[in-house]
């Protein structure tokens, strides 16, 4: 997978390329911090760009081969030493694509959650 991290008027844009099936969404397990938009407020927009290579078998029983896509999402974060509040929206653009087994994956959707750490300091 090739990603490259850019700083563009104080938002950080993640772009990520992968033709490797291993790993389907375009996804690394490396957290990316955002960029502070105020004291204790960050951001994080990330970009994806999937080519995968192979073919699925459709409804009607006819071959398909899969077609590139990207999706964009964002996280907003507020981030305290002892926890941190998030939302994110996931698919800004309700862009409809299909997964391995020709699977529908969702349009936009949101996430909302909290951590807190307990005994030390946050490393995020």
């Amino acid at each position: 997978m090739l990603a490259a991290i850019l700083t563009l008027c104080g938002i950080m844009v993640m772009t990520s390329c992968s033709n490797n099936d291993d790993d389907p969404a375009g996804q690394s397990d490396q957290e990316y911090k955002g960029v502070p938009l105020a004291n204790r407020l960050s951001m994080v927009i990330k970009y994806r760009f999937q080519d995968r290579m192979g073919s699925y078998t459709d409804t009607s029983g006819q071959v398909q081969a899969y077609h590139p896509y990207s999706v964009v999402d964002a996280r907003l974060t507020w981030q305290t030493d002892t926890y941190s509040l998030y939302a994110e929206a996931n698919n800004l653009f309700n862009k409809r694509y299909v997964d391995f087994g020709n699977v529908p994956q969702p349009g936009c959707w949101l996430l909302a959650g909290a951590a807190i750490t307990l005994g030390g300091s946050q490393d995020r």
